[in-house]
């Protein structure tokens, strides 16, 4: 239901006035068969506190699948190969 009625108003609202149309934006287009790599940043528990850990993440873009972060201790070259080794 909620759906529905957001679509709706949207379809209106474009109708109406062209000006609410945000032009900005493009549709992002990967080919099949690639993946994204990106370093991140998530909390974990060590001895009771909370601490910020390094990440790699991979994506496959055409595909459910997302790996799991895995932790490094930086954000470097040393570690991003050490990482893809580790994923792969």
């Amino acid at each position: 239901m909620f759906i529905k009625a957001w679509s709706a108003s949207r379809e209106e609202a474009d109708g109406e006035n062209q000006e609410t149309v945000d032009h900005n934006m493009t549709h992002l287009s990967h080919p099949t068969g690639e993946a994204q790599l990106d370093f991140g940043k998530m909390e974990a528990m060590k001895g009771g506190e909370l601490i910020d850990v390094h990440t790699l993440i991979l994506i496959l873009l055409f595909s459910i699948i997302l790996s799991s972060p895995f932790p490094l201790s930086r954000q470097d070259t040393e570690c991003l190969l050490y990482g893809l080794k580790e994923i792969f």
